[in-house]
C-alpha cells in the first residue's frame, strides 16, 4: 500500500485522517480534520480521497489570498482618497493666508 501525505487542515491548521466506510459490499473513503471536523466527500478510490484534501488545501489558501486583497485594495483606495481630500485641504488653507 501506497503512503499518501495529508496536508494539515486549511481552517485550523489540525492534523488530517483518512477513514474507511464499509457500505455494502464496497468501500467508501473520507479524509477529515481530527480537531475540527472538516472533511472531503465520500469516494471510492482512497488515492482521490487525499488528493481531493490536498488539492483543497491549495485552494483555500488562494481563496483567502484573493480575500484579503478584494478587502485591502478598496480600503486603500478610500484611505488615499480621504489623504488627498485632507491634504488638498491644508494646502488650500495655506493659500489664502
Amino acid at each position: 500500500m501506497t503512503t499518501h501525505i495529508l496536508k494539515r487542515c486549511p481552517s485550523c491548521r489540525g492534523d488530517a485522517e483518512v477513514i474507511e466506510f464499509p457500505v455494502a459490499d464496497d468501500v467508501l473513503w473520507q479524509v477529515n480534520c481530527r480537531s475540527c471536523g472538516l472533511a472531503t466527500e465520500l469516494d471510492d478510490d482512497r488515492t482521490i480521497s487525499i488528493q481531493h484534501w490536498n488539492r483543497r488545501d491549495q485552494e483555500e489558501r488562494m481563496k483567502s489570498i484573493v480575500t484579503i486583497l478584494g478587502v485591502l485594495l478598496p480600503a486603500g483606495m478610500v484611505i488615499m482618497l480621504f489623504l488627498g481630500i485632507f491634504l488638498g485641504g491644508m494646502l488650500m488653507g495655506q493659500e489664502s493666508l
